[in-house]
């Protein structure tokens, strides 16, 4: 696979640290670390997982989310203590089977709604048996397929 390589000294000249620091830039950052902000700064578990009694981790085995920013592969953070809530991503089994789905309160009617046509929404009524296993508040997409 041909990689495309950054020269040593790209984030070091001038004119490429003010174009990592434009505002109409699709992403904003730096190379060279800051005197007081360093890798040590930002923990992941912390900042993804600050319960690690209430947190857990699920893989996305369908692309019934996919217009929800959620693709087939990413990892789903799941807090089991929060409630869900109107429009919240949540997990719940219905009859048996773990799915995510956006939950939708009407005046009439609670939906979990598939965030892709492809996926049938779902009424939770008295007619199925569902149950919310906790509130997705996270997503971790691998860039490279590295992960088993």
């Amino acid at each position: 696979m041909n990689r495309a390589t950054v020269p040593p000294d790209s984030c070091t000249n001038h004119e490429n640290k003010e174009l990592l620091h434009k505002k109409k830039s699709e992403c904003n950052g730096f190379c060279e670390p800051a005197p007081s902000h360093s890798a040590a700064d930002i923990n992941l578990n912390e900042l993804l997982m600050p319960d690690k009694n209430t947190c857990c981790l699920f893989r996305m085995n369908s692309d019934s989310m996919i217009n929800a920013g959620i693709a087939k592969g990413d990892i789903l953070i799941v807090d089991q203590s929060l409630i869900a809530d109107n429009e919240k991503i949540i997990i719940v089994m219905i009859n048996g089977k773990l799915v995510v789905r956006r939950y939708r309160q009407t005046i009439d009617h609670l939906i979990l709604v598939a965030e892709n046509g492809r996926y049938a929404n779902t009424i939770a009524d008295h007619s199925i048996n569902w149950i919310c296993r906790g509130v997705v508040t996270s997503v971790i997409r691998m860039l490279e397929n590295n992960l088993p």
